[in-house]
């Protein structure tokens, strides 16, 4: 049984995730980013983070889960409304090991969640880069087309 954090300010997203995957995993809530810092420690096994959030947005959480070195390896995955290109390529370099849009199908969410889960922290980490580095691939060409 998986130990998983979820931050996110809409109850209802939270109240969703925690009925869908509460029944094979323990899960704790935070209800923003700042209460996400106060919980996040190195006994999580994964942190679903959205990433438009009031006091701390999903990023500057990321980063800090990145900084310091209890979390550093944590797998966060980033569950957002947050789609362009932009934002996508932000979470990556930031350290996001996946990135799942809302609206979401939650057989996706948990699939990847066992594939974040299954990694080893280096090929967490050569994922990070290549889906970064696709990020960056799919902006230059779009830059080229505009």
């Amino acid at each position: 049984m998986a130990k998983l954090l979820i931050v996110d300010d809409d109850p209802a997203i939270r109240e969703l995730l925690v009925t869908a995957l509460g029944a094979d995993h323990k899960v704790t809530e935070a209800s923003d980013g700042a209460a996400a810092m106060d919980l996040v420690d190195g006994t999580f096994d994964v942190v679903i983070l959205d990433v438009m959030m009031p006091n701390l947005d999903g990023f500057e959480v990321l980063r800090r889960i990145r900084q310091a070195s209890a979390t550093a390896d944590l797998p966060v995955v980033m569950l957002t409304a947050k789609v362009a290109e932009d934002d996508y390529l932000r979470g990556f370099r930031s350290g996001a090991d996946a990135y799942v849009a809302k609206p979401f199908d939650i057989q996706e969410l948990e699939n990847t969640l066992d594939n974040v889960m299954g990694l080893s922290k280096d090929q967490r980490a050569a994922n990070r880069e290549a889906e970064a580095a696709r990020a960056r691939l799919l902006r230059h060409l779009d830059n080229r087309f505009d």
